[in-house]
């Protein structure tokens, strides 16, 4: 088996249920089993979470650099990679193939969030559901608070000593939402958030 990209992958999951597991404050509550044929993708440190899901969407360079050299091995499914194939490969340390994703290639492009890339990518797969789980941002608006609490690491927007740059942070959580907002309305895939549904119990 080679490297892919996404679109080499359409319809590969057609009529399906997926669930997208982000790494907001909700991922630590889930317990559900998996559906029968449900498809499970992870976003980026996510992964060792779920570590048995279908895929896992790494959006940062750094993010993949850090699970390889920490020791996290693509174990059950499938690394999509959003960026350059020959620099990430050169960066992993592992051999199974790859899938690789460019932004824009189906026509909607974004510059943000992973979560956005993820609605998108399992569109393409040809799901029809969609269930967001830590995805907590989006019901968080400044995102602030949700910011802090998924953990400090550092990002170069937040300065090289991994404190946050206030203004910054505001921004890149609102583009979160709007970025992630867009992505559904433009896939027309059915999407629902399961922070939002145990709120309302």
């Amino acid at each position: 088996m080679k490297n892919r990209w996404v679109s080499d992958c359409r319809g590969i999951h057609s009529g399906s249920k997926a669930v997208l597991f982000g790494k907001g404050p909700s991922l630590d509550l889930w317990n559900l089993d998996r559906g029968d044929g449900e498809v499970w993708m992870t976003i980026n440190e996510a992964c060792r979470r779920i570590p048995e899901a279908d895929y896992y969407v790494m959006n940062d360079r750094c993010v993949l650099d850090n699970l390889s050299e920490s020791g996290w091995r693509p174990t059950a499914g499938t690394v999509i990679s959003i960026g350059v194939p020959g620099r990430t490969q050169r960066r992993r340390r592992w051999k199974k193939p790859m899938i690789f994703y460019h932004r824009g290639e189906e026509g909607i492009y974004t510059t943000g969030p992973t979560s956005a890339d993820g609605v998108q990518i399992l569109s393409i797969f040809g799901v029809k559901e969609i269930l967001l789980v830590g995805c907590d941002s989006h019901s968080n608006h400044l995102g602030r608070e949700y910011a802090r609490s998924i953990g400090k690491i550092p990002y170069p927007s937040f300065g090289s000593d991994g404190t946050y740059n206030e203004r910054v942070l505001k921004e890149r959580w609102d583009q979160v939402n709007m970025y992630l907002d867009m992505a559904i309305q433009k896939t027309k895939v059915s999407v629902r958030f399961w922070h939002e549904e145990q709120a309302r119990g």
